[in-house]
Protein backbone atom coordinates (compact mmCIF):
# COMPACT_ATOMS: atom_id res chain seq x y z
CA UNK A 1 0.00 0.00 0.00
CA UNK A 2 1.36 3.41 -0.98
CA UNK A 3 0.62 5.74 1.92
CA UNK A 4 1.80 8.83 0.01
CA UNK A 5 -1.24 8.59 -2.28
CA UNK A 6 -3.74 6.92 0.06
CA UNK A 7 -6.47 9.29 1.25
CA UNK A 8 -7.12 8.97 4.96
CA UNK A 9 -10.35 10.43 6.32
CA UNK A 10 -11.48 12.22 9.45
CA UNK A 11 -14.55 10.97 11.34
CA UNK A 12 -16.72 13.48 9.46
CA UNK A 13 -15.70 11.86 6.15
CA UNK A 14 -13.44 14.71 5.03
CA UNK A 15 -10.38 13.45 3.15
CA UNK A 16 -6.89 14.46 4.22
CA UNK A 17 -4.76 15.47 1.23
CA UNK A 18 -1.34 15.46 2.93
CA UNK A 19 -1.32 13.06 5.87
CA UNK A 20 2.21 13.86 7.05
CA UNK A 21 1.57 17.62 7.16
CA UNK A 22 -1.77 17.02 8.85
CA UNK A 23 -0.25 14.90 11.63
CA UNK A 24 2.76 17.21 12.06
CA UNK A 25 0.43 20.22 12.41
CA UNK A 26 -1.91 18.40 14.78
CA UNK A 27 0.97 17.23 16.97
CA UNK A 28 2.26 20.81 17.33
CA UNK A 29 -0.90 21.54 19.37
CA UNK A 30 0.03 19.27 22.29
CA UNK A 31 2.80 18.72 24.79
CA UNK A 32 3.03 14.92 24.84
CA UNK A 33 1.39 13.76 21.62
CA UNK A 34 1.19 10.08 20.85
CA UNK A 35 0.76 8.77 17.33
CA UNK A 36 -0.86 5.34 17.64
CA UNK A 37 -1.61 2.95 14.77
CA UNK A 38 -4.09 0.10 14.92
CA UNK A 39 -5.96 -2.19 12.55
CA UNK A 40 -8.97 -4.47 12.74
CA UNK A 41 -10.94 -6.49 10.23
CA UNK A 42 -14.31 -8.11 9.71
CA UNK A 43 -15.35 -10.92 7.38
CA UNK A 44 -18.29 -10.21 5.06
CA UNK A 45 -19.53 -12.64 2.40
CA UNK A 46 -16.59 -12.96 0.00
CA UNK A 47 -14.41 -10.12 1.32
CA UNK A 48 -12.46 -9.04 4.36
CA UNK A 49 -12.93 -5.40 5.37
CA UNK A 50 -9.90 -3.80 7.01
CA UNK A 51 -9.91 -0.58 8.98
CA UNK A 52 -6.50 1.02 9.56
CA UNK A 53 -6.49 3.92 12.03
CA UNK A 54 -4.13 6.58 13.29
CA UNK A 55 -5.04 7.85 16.73
CA UNK A 56 -3.58 11.18 17.86
CA UNK A 57 -3.65 11.49 21.63
CA UNK A 58 -2.19 14.04 24.03
CA UNK A 59 -0.95 12.03 27.00
CA UNK A 60 -0.50 15.25 29.02
CA UNK A 61 -3.96 16.77 28.53
CA UNK A 62 -6.06 13.54 28.40
CA UNK A 63 -8.75 15.41 26.47
CA UNK A 64 -9.85 12.80 23.98
CA UNK A 65 -8.37 11.26 20.90
CA UNK A 66 -8.45 12.34 17.26
CA UNK A 67 -8.84 9.49 14.77
CA UNK A 68 -8.09 9.37 11.04
CA UNK A 69 -8.59 6.19 9.04
CA UNK A 70 -8.81 4.26 5.81
CA UNK A 71 -11.04 1.30 5.03
CA UNK A 72 -10.34 -1.21 2.29
CA UNK A 73 -11.37 -4.69 1.26
CA UNK A 74 -9.49 -7.76 0.13
CA UNK A 75 -10.50 -11.22 -0.95
CA UNK A 76 -11.87 -13.10 2.07
CA UNK A 77 -9.11 -14.54 4.26
CA UNK A 78 -9.44 -18.26 4.83
CA UNK A 79 -8.18 -18.40 8.41
CA UNK A 80 -7.92 -16.28 11.54
CA UNK A 81 -4.12 -16.45 11.80
CA UNK A 82 -3.67 -14.96 8.32
CA UNK A 83 -6.19 -12.21 8.99
CA UNK A 84 -4.54 -11.24 12.30
CA UNK A 85 -1.09 -11.27 10.68
CA UNK A 86 -2.38 -9.06 7.86
CA UNK A 87 -3.72 -6.58 10.43
CA UNK A 88 -0.30 -6.52 12.11
CA UNK A 89 1.59 -6.12 8.83
CA UNK A 90 -0.65 -3.25 7.70
CA UNK A 91 -0.04 -1.55 11.07
CA UNK A 92 3.70 -2.25 10.85
CA UNK A 93 3.99 -0.81 7.34
CA UNK A 94 2.06 2.33 8.25
CA UNK A 95 4.03 2.69 11.49
CA UNK A 96 7.36 2.43 9.65
CA UNK A 97 6.26 4.96 7.04
CA UNK A 98 5.04 7.43 9.66
CA UNK A 99 8.16 6.99 11.79
CA UNK A 100 10.33 7.78 8.79
CA UNK A 101 8.33 10.78 7.55
CA UNK A 102 7.01 12.61 10.62
CA UNK A 103 9.33 15.46 11.56
CA UNK A 104 7.48 17.35 14.32
CA UNK A 105 6.70 14.26 16.36
CA UNK A 106 9.20 13.29 19.01
CA UNK A 107 9.56 9.85 20.55
CA UNK A 108 7.57 9.69 23.81
CA UNK A 109 9.07 8.33 27.02
CA UNK A 110 7.71 4.82 26.64
CA UNK A 111 7.88 2.18 29.33
CA UNK A 112 9.39 -1.18 28.45
CA UNK A 113 7.23 -3.38 26.22
CA UNK A 114 5.15 -5.75 28.36
CA UNK A 115 5.73 -8.61 25.92
CA UNK A 116 9.51 -8.88 26.02
CA UNK A 117 10.72 -5.91 28.12
CA UNK A 118 12.32 -4.40 25.00
CA UNK A 119 12.93 -0.67 24.64
CA UNK A 120 10.95 1.07 21.91
CA UNK A 121 13.18 2.92 19.45
CA UNK A 122 10.46 4.44 17.26
CA UNK A 123 8.11 7.37 17.81
CA UNK A 124 4.98 5.48 16.76
CA UNK A 125 2.97 3.21 19.08
CA UNK A 126 1.23 0.14 17.65
CA UNK A 127 -1.93 -1.49 19.00
CA UNK A 128 -2.80 -5.01 17.91
CA UNK A 129 -6.01 -6.97 18.19
CA UNK A 130 -4.50 -10.12 19.74
CA UNK A 131 -4.95 -11.43 23.26
CA UNK A 132 -2.20 -12.82 25.50
CA UNK A 133 -4.66 -15.21 27.19
CA UNK A 134 -4.67 -18.70 25.62
CA UNK A 135 -8.43 -19.02 26.12
CA UNK A 136 -9.09 -16.38 23.42
CA UNK A 137 -9.10 -17.19 19.69
CA UNK A 138 -6.78 -14.29 18.81
CA UNK A 139 -4.05 -15.83 20.98
CA UNK A 140 -3.20 -18.08 18.01
CA UNK A 141 -1.06 -15.27 16.55
CA UNK A 142 -0.04 -13.45 19.76
CA UNK A 143 3.61 -14.54 19.97
CA UNK A 144 4.28 -14.18 16.25
CA UNK A 145 2.78 -10.68 16.06
CA UNK A 146 4.19 -9.32 19.32
CA UNK A 147 7.67 -10.65 18.51
CA UNK A 148 7.59 -9.15 15.02
CA UNK A 149 6.43 -5.70 16.16
CA UNK A 150 8.54 -5.41 19.32
CA UNK A 151 11.52 -6.67 17.32
CA UNK A 152 10.91 -3.87 14.81
CA UNK A 153 11.47 -1.30 17.56
CA UNK A 154 7.90 -0.25 18.34
CA UNK A 155 6.09 0.23 21.62
CA UNK A 156 3.28 -2.33 21.28
CA UNK A 157 0.07 -2.88 23.22
CA UNK A 158 -2.25 -5.87 22.89
CA UNK A 159 -5.72 -6.60 24.23
CA UNK A 160 -7.29 -5.53 26.51
CA UNK A 161 -5.41 -2.17 26.44
CA UNK A 162 -4.95 -1.84 22.66
CA UNK A 163 -7.65 0.80 22.23
CA UNK A 164 -6.66 1.91 18.71
CA UNK A 165 -7.20 -1.63 17.39
CA UNK A 166 -9.88 -3.03 19.65
CA UNK A 167 -12.03 0.13 19.86
CA UNK A 168 -11.38 2.69 17.08
CA UNK A 169 -10.48 0.28 14.25
CA UNK A 170 -13.10 -2.23 15.40
CA UNK A 171 -15.81 0.44 15.25
CA UNK A 172 -14.74 1.59 11.77
CA UNK A 173 -14.52 -1.94 10.36
CA UNK A 174 -18.21 -2.60 11.05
Amino acid sequence: MDFTTTKFKKNNGQEINDLISYINDYCNKGEDMRVIVGCDSKQRNKVTIYSLVIVLYDEFRHDGAHVVYIRFTTKKEKDLFTRLMNEAVYSLNLGLWLDENLENVKKPEYKLNDYDKSIAMRKIELHVDVNPKPTHKSNIAYNAIMGMLCGSGFYVKSKPIAHAASCAADYLAK
